[in-house]
């Protein structure tokens, strides 16, 4: 190998170490300094969030952690390969942590006086927003693919021109334990999910379809529930594992002859 060879290889090398450090860094001034506000002398001994890179922090809310106070739990502005705008956490309401959530890089969260509920095992992708006038509730084990967007509210009322009538622009958003919604999804007010759905790229949600079962895939603009009995699976070493079966042959598909469910799904999240 040649030596200009050689150090092309040891700058890309570092270039590559750099980015990825940037991708991970941990911005210890700003996780103080928001633990301390939010949580006090236990938010200094535990730094339960960790901000990462360019995470701008906005407003005077209510930021709670319901359950045990871990180090590192909730992760904001982590990762930012898609991203190209900074993480904003803007609050003038309250935001509730239950578990271990995951906010990775260029997320919006806007909260203008509302609740927001984070589950335990929440994964968010980048450039995720998320708005709030009323409630956003969001349950264990759920996965939002990358610019997908929450909105509780319309933002602007509309009149009636023949009789006066107005309604409320503002309904909550449910999403029940086990769901996985993917890229560019649209979940509007009053959306509500049952357990364990999987939401299709590209679909518009507008109405209450917790009456369908659970295991239902749901897709189109607006969304429709187009097929029941499938779940996604969230352990990663699963994934893996299919994923090397599936690329070494020509299958189309496999059947697994013994799993469990809580296992095949949940073990190995993170």
């Amino acid at each position: 190998m040649s030596v200009l060879s050689i150090l092309k290889n040891q700058v890309l090398s570092r270039v590559i170490a750099y980015n990825q450090y940037k991708a991970d860094h941990v911005c210890w001034i700003k996780t103080i300094i928001y633990n301390a506000l939010w949580f006090g002398i236990p938010g200094i001994r535990k730094l339960p969030i960790l901000i990462y890179n360019d995470v701008k922090v906005l407003g005077e809310g209510v930021i709670r952690i319901e359950g045990e106070m871990v180090h590192g739990m909730i992760r904001l502005g982590i990762w930012k390969a898609k991203a190209h705008n900074p993480t904003r956490l803007m609050n003038y309401g309250t935001i509730v942590f239950r578990g271990e959530t995951i906010i990775q890089g260029g997320c919006i969260i806007e909260n203008y006086g509302g609740i927001i509920e984070f589950g335990r095992y929440n994964k968010f992708a980048e450039s995720c927003k998320i708005m709030c006038r009323k409630s956003i509730i969001i349950h264990d084990y759920v996965v939002v693919g990358y610019e997908t967007t929450f909105m509780d509210t319309d933002f602007h009322y509309t009149v009636d021109i023949n009789n006066g009538r107005v309604l409320n622009c503002d309904d909550g958003i449910y999403i029940d334990e086990g769901t996985w919604i993917s890229s560019n999804c649209k979940i509007m007010k009053g959306s509500k999910l049952p357990q364990k759905s999987v939401v299709c790229s590209n679909s518009l949600l507008l109405h209450d379809y917790s009456e369908q079962l659970g295991c239902t895939i749901f897709a189109g603009m607006p969304a429709k529930p187009i097929k029941q009995g499938r779940m996604c699976i969230f352990n990663k070493l699963k994934e893996q594992e299919l994923l090397s079966k599936f690329r070494n042959s020509e299958m189309t598909e496999l059947f697994l002859n013994e799993y469990d469910l809580q296992s095949l799904c949940y073990n190995n999240f993170f």
